[in-house]
Order: C-alpha cells, then structure tokens, then sequence
C-alpha cells in the first residue's frame, strides 16, 4: 500500500512539474507572440520623412514627404543658417538675402509643423519661382540646415536631417520651433 502511495505522489509530482513546466512555456509564447504582434503593428505604421530640394523650369522649391506606409505626424522643427537660428521662412529668407526685395507676390510657403502627412504626400515647403533674386538666393537657401521630429501613430517618433540626409530614432525638441 505504501508503494502505491509513493507511486501516485511521484506521479502527481511530475504531472505538477509538467504543469508548471507547460504554463511557464506557454507564458514565454505568449510574450514573443505579442513582441512579434508590436512589430508587425509598427511596421504596418511607419512613417519616414524627407525633405527634397526641386528644381524645375518654374523655380526652385523645397518640399516635406511622407516616404513610409503610415501617416506622420511632425512634431518639432529647427531650421538654422549658418550656425544662427532662424525662427520663420521669412527670416531665413531675409538672413540669406538682407534687402531682399520679393515678397508674397513671389515667395510660396506652406505648413509643416504640427501638421500629418499622409503616406505618399508632398507638401511644399517654400516655393520661389525664377528671377534675378532668386536664382541668387538657391544656393544658400541649400545651405539651410532643417530639423524635423515625426512620429507614428503609435507615438515611435525619429528624426531627420536634411543637411546630412540621415534619420535617427529618437526624440527631438528644437532648441527655437520653426513657425511655418
């Protein structure tokens, strides 16, 4: 009797064993599958944006778009021109050409920040069409180093840099908010 008794407490023992061993497996699934499920969200989301320089017959613009498979959402934006700080298009406008003598007759501009871009939207930044003025003015405008934060709807956020073309995933905060 006592051989049966030890033998049904071994058994009962490694059914336990076996029972936390299968519990403890099936919790390590389940928090890969839900790391795999976040990737997969993620990469379902994700933004990537560029800003382009244009040139063409018109003129010379610069434009903000949305490369990646999910909207983008800008949150901060820093533009600088040689080393200062600019805080609107028509003070960089100014810093690259003192005096200038256009005004919105022939400069375009549009909004960026706190703004979404949707997958595949372009939005102009600055516009110029050709003339004397501004056929001067491009190669400096080049020289505008831009700073954008953008994030997914899933609050990822990264930066890009148009000077050295690169994204970097992270948080950024403009030490002076570009105002569009």
């Amino acid at each position: 009797m006592e051989n049966a008794t030890n033998t049904n407490q071994s058994i009962n023992n490694w059914a336990t064993a076996f029972a936390l061993f299968t519990s403890i497996l099936a919790l390590f699934i389940s928090i890969y599958e839900t790391t795999l499920q976040r990737t997969e969200n993620q990469a379902m989301v994700w933004p990537h944006v560029t800003i382009d320089t244009i040139y063409n017959g018109e003129g010379f613009s610069m434009a903000a778009e949305n490369k990646g498979i999910g909207p983008a959402l800008i949150t901060s934006m820093e533009v600088t021109y040689k080393d200062s700080l600019i805080l609107s298009m028509d003070a960089l406008l100014d810093a690259v050409k003192p005096g200038r003598e256009m005004g919105y007759d022939v400069i375009r501009m549009g909004t960026l920040n706190n703004t979404v871009l949707s997958p595949g939207e372009s939005r102009i930044i600055l516009r110029l069409p050709w003339t004397d003025e501004t056929r001067a003015m491009v190669n400096d405008l080049r020289d505008a180093d831009l700073t954008i934060e953008y994030c997914s709807v899933l609050n990822d956020c990264w930066t890009f840099n148009k000077q050295t073309n690169t994204h970097e995933e992270g948080r950024f905060n403009a030490r002076l908010e570009f105002e569009d």
